[in-house]
């Protein structure tokens, strides 16, 4: 999974990248690093289409 990616906490609008999400001490925990919620969206870059011309 890349490090670039980032994640939006639904609640309180915090964005950061899934590490910070990710707990070392309890494994499979995933949580706001500033509220502690546990529903978050996945912020995507915006994409670029490229269409061929004939």
């Amino acid at each position: 999974m890349a490090e670039n990616v980032l994640y939006q906490c639904v609640r309180c609008g915090k964005q950061a990248p899934l590490s910070e999400w990710q707990r070392i001490d309890v494994p499979g925990q995933f949580k706001c690093p500033s509220c502690g919620y546990k529903v978050a969206k996945k912020i995507r870059g915006p994409l670029a289409k490229r269409l061929s011309t004939k």
